[in-house]
């Protein structure tokens, strides 16, 4: 079997933070792998991955397991990775509730809990309400005998993951930037990574989902606002200040309503859940009939609504796919993907949505970007608490948190 290290990380392995994740990313993928295997696949010295693996080992992030049988001489022992050892926090801040899940190492679920956010008035009461749910949460669920290691937030808005900030929440008024990440790393003691919501769903669908061993690939959720999060040659587009991919502002109707961007028309005006339900009402207002129940709309109503062939439901979503085409189509026309995901509650209907969304780009989008595209529905819609989980993974896999866990031991012992 030929293993590339570009394949798995995108990274030539030279420094030792990278060399960390790449060991640990090769041992989780490949193994039970012994230490010579490693050493092949990685293209590093034997001598090299003994050091390594002597860091790793004592952090209890791999293992040694059953002996490989003998072949005449030492036997050779296998390492694979031990994701039950540690724990993290996953929290996805969105703009109604609070989900926090914690995982383990693999990105297996243990406990989740939810909180509405309606009273949060500002920041700051932001940060207070998020401190508390998370300590009642860990003190709830924590299994003492583990240990966590980490904190992974989503939120939407504009953020610098990088700096640990949020500028803009669409439901929240911020006098100032929020220090978000300083806060939660003094307070719990552990590494923090925050991210965009959207840009962490797509690195969660590239580890995951429907993105997975896919380089180049747009994805796009359509939620309360709607973002795309932006894959090249395996790698999330963070842009200028973190922030990249607001195909929600595309103006796809030159006449259409005014957004809270200031803009008229955006896509987000025609395509958010608000949107769409705010349509249906209009046209019940207008003497449309339909089956729904217009003191109960939802987006999951009308999605099903459109799937037994309601009219008045078919006709909103089908003008909701029209304009998302629109926005698509000059998405691949700069940027050529090779997929592009669709995630959100319209996915509900997707044997509505996917025939004008395909018509539409076949009339805006360049031939020869076109005929290779596959569109897809996100695979991990119900799993939110993946994206936020996909920042630690990264951390994992690029060293950084391997690195710092390797600090922490070291600063403990001496």
């Amino acid at each position: 079997m030929t293993v590339s290290t570009e394949n798995i990380l995108g990274i030539s392995g030279n420094d030792s933070q990278s060399t960390l994740g790449l060991v640990y990313q090769l041992i989780e993928q490949v193994g039970p792998l012994s230490r010579i295997k490693i050493a092949e696949y990685a293209h590093l010295a034997p001598a090299s991955i003994t050091k390594i693996t002597r860091q790793l080992l004592p952090l209890g992030v791999i293992r040694e397991v059953d002996a490989q049988a003998s072949t005449g001489g030492r036997r050779a022992i296998n390492l694979s990775t031990n994701p039950d050892l540690h724990q993290m926090v996953a929290i996805r801040l969105g703009r109604q509730h609070l989900h926090l899940g914690l995982c383990n190492l693999a990105g297996e679920e243990l406990a989740s809990h939810t909180v509405s956010l309606s009273e949060v008035p500002d920041g700051e009461a932001l940060l207070t309400q998020l401190t508390h749910e998370t300590s009642l949460f860990l003190s709830s669920h924590k299994r003492k005998a583990k240990d966590v290691v980490a904190i992974g937030i989503t939120s939407p808005g504009l953020l610098n993951s990088k700096t640990g900030v949020i500028r803009y929440l669409p439901h929240i008024d911020l006098t100032e930037p929020l220090e978000l990440v300083k806060h939660l790393e003094s307070t719990f003691g552990v590494p923090c990574y925050l991210g965009n919501s959207i840009r962490a769903l797509a690195l969660a669908e590239h580890y995951f989902g429907s993105a997975r061993d896919t380089k180049d690939v747009v994805v796009v959720r359509v939620h309360n606002g709607i973002g795309a999060g932006i894959i090249i040659d395996g790698a999330v587009l963070m842009g200028q200040d973190q922030n990249r991919g607001e195909i929600g502002h595309i103006q796809v109707d030159p006449l259409g309503e005014r957004c809270h961007c200031g803009n008229f028309g955006c896509l987000e005006t025609i395509a958010s859940n608000q949107a769409i339900v705010k349509r249906v009402n209009h046209l019940f207002d207008s003497g449309y009939n339909s089956a729904l129940n217009k003191n109960d709309l939802t987006m999951s109503h009308i999605c099903a609504a459109a799937n037994k062939g309601d009219e008045l439901a078919q006709r909103v979503l089908k003008e909701v796919a029209e304009a998302m085409g629109k926005a698509l189509a000059a998405t691949i026309n700069l940027l050529n993907p090779q997929k592009i995901v669709i995630g959100g509650y319209i996915t509900e209907a997707w044997q509505v949505v996917e025939p004008v969304l395909k018509a539409t780009l076949e009339r805006q989008t360049l031939n020869n970007f076109l005929s290779d595209l596959k569109l897809e529905p996100s695979k991990l819609e119900r799993r939110s608490l993946l994206a936020s989980f996909a920042l630690v993974r990264r951390a994992l896999i690029n060293g950084e948190l391997l690195h710092h866990m390797i600090d922490q031991r070291s600063t403990k012992e001496s």
